[in-house]
């Protein structure tokens, strides 16, 4: 029977990646749920990231949203590292999202869990947090995460990126436009 189900997910593995390469989102959701319903216990993390990229890229925001508040709350409550891996992904500077398709609110439920499952001891963890805090306008809580995630880190590397993202949220505000009179 697991050899059945190994050939079977290279399959259904073999599908998603193609899926995800010609960004045939809906074939790519399809893919993922296949291999998640082969073994969720082996499988779920990976698929279910896949198909949260493949729902914001399809531009299924509601879905994306609904499907991710699930699976922090089932497949990834447990795991600190792909908690912090998809939060990451959503509030990521450099990533592929466009501010519109950030689900910051989700982000920062799943690097929450992570952190209450680190202890809040991993400067990598608290990093997502702070930029979650930071991207929802959580200004303090984002400059208070992320210098303790500075104290936490180890090697001089680790500690100049976070220490950079620190530099960042200590810059003053930018000001906003006034508005403009009524009648102007």
């Amino acid at each position: 029977a697991r050899g059945a189900t190994d050939a079977s997910a290279k399959t259904q593995f073999e599908a998603l990646n193609k899926a995800g390469q010609a960004k045939q989102w809906d074939k790519l959701v399809t893919a993922a749920d296949a291999l998640t319903a082969l073994d969720a216990r082996v499988y779920a993390a990976y698929a279910g990231l896949n198909k949260y990229k493949a729902l914001v890229f399809g531009g299924k925001k509601a879905e994306a949203a609904a499907f991710g508040r699930e699976f922090v709350a089932g497949p990834l409550h447990d795991d600190e590292g792909s908690l912090n891996e998809f939060s990451w992904w959503i509030v990521d500077p450099d990533g592929k999202l466009t501010e519109s398709a950030r689900d910051n609110e989700l982000a920062l439920i799943a690097a929450e869990r992570a952190c209450e499952l680190s202890g809040n001891q991993d400067a990598a963890i608290l990093d997502t947090l702070a930029r979650a805090h930071w991207r929802l306008g959580h200004r303090e809580q984002a400059l208070e995460l992320q210098k303790k995630a500075v104290g936490l880190a180890f090697g001089t590397d680790n500690k100049a990126l976070l220490q950079k993202s620190l530099d960042e949220y200590l810059r003053p505000p930018e000001p906003k436009p006034d508005a403009p009179a009524a009648g102007e």
